[in-house]
């Protein structure tokens, strides 16, 4: 019974009220409180885990760019600073747009998909997926390598988003 605690019992039960799938892999990162108070486009990249994974990308309210990535991987290792570098274009684009602009709600985050489970299909690591905002969200494959054309990338979805909306 080691590592039982009233918390984690409650959120075990949570959890199956919500139909959770079980998680056998789980990174030691806490989960998050609810995504209005921890999603910030000023907040930089966030590191996902089992426990909010499917929750994150399936809120309706944010546009959101992850990389999955293995511990061993050294294209990951290579790759890492180009996706670093796209989060900040991001924040910056944030930072600069209007309060009402659909760049105040992108979220860049990490997946390590050695140490937890997830439900998408990846073709190799490091591998991103965009899921535009929206209701009926259905991921995007992106299989760019440069931060230009990725940054491009979310403003072609962000713009596509925006013209629908009128």
């Amino acid at each position: 019974l080691e590592g039982v605690t009233p918390r984690s019992v409650e959120d075990f039960f949570a959890d199956y009220d919500a139909k959770a799938l079980p998680r056998y892999l789980q990174a030691s990162v806490p989960r998050k409180v609810a995504l209005q108070t921890t999603f910030d486009s000023a907040g930089g990249l966030r590191e996902l885990s089992s426990w909010d994974f499917a929750e994150t990308v399936a809120d309706p309210d944010w546009a959101v760019l992850v990389e999955f990535v293995s511990t061993n991987c050294a294209q990951c290792d290579e790759f890492k600073a180009a996706f670093e570098e796209v989060s900040r274009r991001v924040q910056v684009a944030a930072k600069k747009a209007p309060s009402s602009s659909p760049w105040r709600r992108v979220l860049v985050a990490r997946m390590d998909q050695t140490a937890n489970e997830h439900t998408e299909t990846v073709k190799g690591t490091p591998w991103m997926k965009f899921w535009p905002r929206g209701r009926r969200k259905k991921p995007v494959d992106v299989e760019l390598r440069s931060v230009d054309l990725i940054f491009d990338f979310v403003d072609e979805q962000l713009s596509e988003e925006m013209s629908a909306e009128l």
